[in-house]
């Protein structure tokens, strides 16, 4: 894992800023990292194809209901895929019509595309109003949350489930940000560090035990793991443990820039950053070396029609 103690270990070490300087606080230094990995690394990962970020989630469709959120914390607002599904989980994928194409489709008994509405997903034609066991799979891609200092968050002692149709998370202490009605995350403590849950609401507190409604705490929470405020982490989300050089160096030269040490800054710009970020891509791609790539193109002219025909909704 790289905590967010390491990073500014790092970064401290790499630009030797006294300890006594006024002009960044560790959480300046943080926000510099959130920076850093949003616009550099998320974008330099996701050159590889090699997913990352991706997470999938079930969403019932309504009788008559067209328009779906995208998840917002996703990646440039977009998606990776769309399915949609019956009541077995058989699924299809749902190709994208164009917004000048979509009145051929409205006559449709089936659901049989999607386009965007800015932030939605538009399904062309709505789901029939008897609809009752259809969902969506959206497959998106959840960018690292904001780091923050490990003491304040909650670190998770031990996770009991449905206790009197509650699940509690008992915690080594109750930090500040915690109080009844609070969304949290949970994140995983160890390498990778992912991001369980997110925006699960605390149903209330008992000294150090958090209660929230059963279903809501991820049964793979475990003691060491953390309890944090809506969007934080004290630890970087979903990155390869490898990549902390690189992301020390971006950072250290943003803060260099931002005590006005340019001779530093430049040198860091242009030695250490172009050979770190080099290594890094020949460690990154491929993610999997003895694999090959199955491609299906399911829309050809020659398998396009034979494709739609095994699927359990048929074309419009």
């Amino acid at each position: 894992m790289i905590s967010s103690g390491e990073v500014l270990a790092v970064v401290k070490r790499a630009v030797s800023v006294p300890a006594s300087q006024p002009l960044l606080t560790d959480a300046d230094i943080l926000a510099l990292a959130d920076m850093v990995i949003s616009s550099r690394l998320v974008p330099l990962i996701e050159s590889f194809d090699t997913d990352f970020f991706v997470r999938r989630d079930n969403v019932p469709l309504v009788g008559g209901q067209a328009f779906y959120d995208i998840p917002y914390r996703a990646v440039g607002r977009g998606l990776r895929d769309i399915l949609i599904n019956d009541s077995l989980l058989n699924a299809r994928n749902l190709p994208l019509i164009a917004l000048e194409e979509e009145n051929f489709f409205l006559l449709s008994t089936n659901v049989t595309g999607f386009n965007f509405h800015g932030d939605q997903i538009h399904l062309i034609p709505a789901p029939q109003n008897n609809v009752t066991d259809l969902s969506l799979t959206v497959i998106w891609r959840m960018p690292p949350s904001k780091l923050m200092i490990e003491s304040d968050a909650g670190v998770v002692a031990s996770v009991q489930y449905n206790v009197a149709g509650l699940d509690e998370v008992t915690l080594n202490g109750i930090p500040t940000f915690l109080t009844t009605g609070t969304q949290v995350d949970f994140v995983q403590r160890r390498s990778g560090s992912s991001i369980l849950e997110f925006d699960r609401t605390v149903q209330s507190i008992s000294g150090n035990t958090v209660r929230f409604t059963t279903g809501q705490v991820p049964t793979s929470l475990s003691a060491g793991d953390y309890v944090c405020p809506q969007g934080y982490s004290p630890v970087v989300n979903s990155l390869p443990n490898e990549c902390i050089g690189l992301l020390s160096s971006h950072v250290s030269y943003k803060v260099l820039q931002a005590i006005g040490d340019y001779d530093a800054a430049n040198q860091i710009k242009k030695q250490d950053i172009p050979d770190e970020e080099k290594d890094f891509k020949s460690l990154m791609s491929p993610r999997i070396d003895g694999e090959p790539v199955i491609v299906i193109n399911r829309r050809s002219l020659v398998r396009g029609n034979k494709f739609a025909q095994r699927r359990w909704i048929g074309p419009p």
